[in-house]
């Protein structure tokens, strides 16, 4: 699975705190690369990601195809015959804009 920039930046982050709070770390890292890297967190973590050893689970929501919400108002409007009377139209619930 291709991630998008934010859910890679998400991992990470939340990668690196836990390794600040005192995970183990999930891949092996000589003491040589751990100096260079300056044992630093984030660093870490974006090495994990790019290995892709960690085990999150990323959540997307995808649009939900839906009637727009019109008001009332509108809708009658609309839907006036040539005799002037209104189609009987199920109840709807006002949005509150005016």
């Amino acid at each position: 699975m291709k991630y998008t920039k934010y859910e890679i930046a998400r991992l990470v982050g939340a990668r690196a705190l836990q390794l600040s709070l005192g995970a183990p770390l999930l891949l092996k890292f000589s003491e040589k690369e751990l100096e260079e890297m300056r044992y630093d967190v984030v660093k870490i973590a974006t090495k994990e990601v790019e290995a892709d050893v960690i085990s999150f689970t990323i959540k997307r929501t995808m649009p939900v195809p839906e009637a727009p919400l019109v008001r009332k108002n509108v809708l009658l409007e609309s839907v006036e015959g040539d005799d002037g009377v209104v189609a009987a139209l199920p109840p709807m619930e006002d949005d509150g804009a005016e």
